[in-house]
């Protein structure tokens, strides 16, 4: 015979010869408290130790000699914004894609392998304009044997703030184009030997601000290059500024294994020093080395988290640095992307289940003058009690 019968929770009836259920969900809430409180011992350790000390510096290891390990490139950072190739109606007239070559050829002959132009330090109207600019950068690329980034708006016909002198100059119609497309936000990797390495497109451009932007392909461009003056390569990338508050091409460059990761970049004067600290994560999370040049602070960040230089730069500057290229290091974020915060939260889900849901209490007793088996189970604020064996009813 098996009997069953269901009380409310604390009620007062049922056999009095039941016997007494445990009820532990608090004592389950430390266990999961404590559970959780070792896997954030572990998660913060294993970072901190990942960038103290992998890296080989624990036991404060001579910097130069470790340094001395890796390729060095000489970069440098070209710093300004949408400079045109006349002095158009709304820019400064120095503001002209000649002073931005005359300054990249200065670092050049300064001895830099690589230069890289702020986000849009140069804009374009118009196929011809475009097609003059990028003429002229692969000349001074082959002329100092470099790479050279540049990184420009390439203004399809919309003519922004352009006024009807400036159209005329720019052979566009008075009044300007019907329904023009919009604009290009661009990368544009230049090989030493003038050939396009890669040209990438922004993808995420900030809503509202970049109205007038085409979001491009997100998706990574990857180069082997040539360390100029070495017979050592590196995998390049890039990206252009808020591309980097996402994850999908700084992800997908970190899986290619990518060392040098380039990132043109203009911000506001409130957000230059948070964006430069919070620039140093993709770095990290991806194990690769950043290149930023902006109009705030430009630096380069190693795959450690380790800054080679961080310099505070306005328009119309220039910066320059000699930085290791570190190979790439490999990282769980790089291979899985963001799968571990996916596990992490349905992992929460469950864990907030178990801490809050009453335990399950399973006792099995004998019963006092009947000799018989029995149990409790606690379930959502209701006792369950079952009982087996010849003449018990319940308990």
């Amino acid at each position: 015979m098996i009997s069953l019968e269901l009380v409310g929770h604390g009620s007062a009836s049922g056999n009095k010869h039941a016997a007494p259920t445990e009820v532990g969900a608090p004592r389950r809430s430390y266990r999961v408290a404590f559970v959780f409180a070792i896997y954030l011992f572990v998660v913060l350790t294993y970072g901190a130790a990942r960038i103290e000390t992998f890296n080989g510096n624990l036991f404060q290891n001579d910097q130069e000699a470790m340094e001395d390990s890796y390729p060095r490139l000489h970069v440098g950072c070209v710093i300004n914004n949408e400079a045109t190739s006349i002095p158009n109606s709304f820019t400064p007239g120095w503001m002209t894609h000649e002073w931005i070559f005359n300054s990249t050829e200065t670092l050049a002959q300064r001895g830099a392998q690589l230069v890289l132009w702020s986000e849009t330090a140069a804009r374009t109207i118009g196929a011809a304009d475009e097609q003059a600019l990028l003429n002229r950068s692969i000349a001074i690329a082959k002329k100092y044997k470099m790479l050279l980034g540049i990184a420009y708006l390439a203004d399809r016909g919309l003519c922004r703030k352009c006024n009807e002198a400036d159209r005329v100059a720019y052979g566009l119609p008075a009044g300007g184009l019907t329904n023009p497309p919009l604009d290009f936000n661009k990368l544009t990797l230049i090989n030493p030997d003038g050939s396009i390495a890669f040209s990438y497109y922004k993808s995420h451009p900030v809503p509202a601000v970049e109205w007038n932007v085409q979001a491009g392909d997100p998706s990574a461009k990857i180069a082997d290059v040539q360390i100029p003056g070495s017979s050592k390569t590196m995998k390049v990338s890039g990206a252009i500024c808020f591309d980097l508050s996402f994850d999908d091409v700084p992800q997908q460059a970190g899986a290619a294994g990518v060392d040098l990761f380039l990132e043109p970049s203009y911000t506001w004067s409130t957000i230059h020093q948070f964006t430069s600290e919070m620039d140093t994560i993709p770095s990290i999370a991806n194990g690769f080395t950043n290149l930023r040049c902006n109009n705030g602070y430009s630096q380069a960040v190693g795959p450690w988290g380790e800054r080679y230089f961080h310099a505070y730069t306005l328009i119309g500057s220039t910066a320059e640095a000699i930085i290791p290229i570190k190979p790439h290091v490999r990282t769980p974020y790089a291979a899985w992307g963001e799968m571990f915060g996916w596990i992490c939260l349905a992992l929460t889900f469950f864990v907030l289940l178990f801490a809050f849901t009453p335990v399950v209490v399973l006792k099995y007793v004998v019963v006092p003058g009947l000799g018989s088996y029995g149990g409790s189970l606690e379930l959502g604020g209701t006792l369950w009690k079952w009982g087996t064996g010849t003449g018990l009813g319940s308990i």
